[in-house]
């Protein structure tokens, strides 16, 4: 797939996955329940049977959602760098698309100091100050 290419829409890849897993889990419980196995106890098997079936199995569909999880996180990036310009004041339509940042923005970084104003440590515990 190339990356000007448009993936599904990340709805339908979660929806395409996640039924192929409910679809093998099924296909493991329902033979054996058939030969007696009480129900739960299949489909507790199933569950655990489906995860490397789904390894060897589903990689179109994981696929597929990796890429529209890929996709969707690069167009929040973009729509969040616009948002930051703005607010900045900047002209919007003079940015580049950005990709996706690996590590903190140098605004969070700017922010991870000590407690200011409206910045509260909400662990429940008392802190005294001299």
């Amino acid at each position: 797939m190339s990356p000007e290419a448009t993936p599904r829409p990340l709805g339908a890849a979660v929806a395409r996955y996640g039924l192929a897993r409910v679809a093998l889990v099924a296909l493991v419980t329902a033979p054996l329940t058939w030969l007696g196995v009480p129900f739960l106890v299949a489909l507790l098997v199933g569950l655990v049977a489906s995860v490397p079936l789904s390894m060897l199995l589903l990689g179109g569909p994981r696929a597929d959602l990796d890429a529209a999880l890929a996709w969707s996180g690069r167009r929040r990036g973009e729509q969040r760098a616009r948002l930051r310009a703005q607010l900045r004041g900047e002209a919007v339509d003079a940015l580049p698309p950005t990709e996706p940042s690996a590590g903190p923005s140098a605004q969070g970084e700017a922010d991870a100091g000590a407690d200011g104003p409206g910045q509260h440590d909400y662990s429940g515990r008392a802190e005294h100050r001299d």
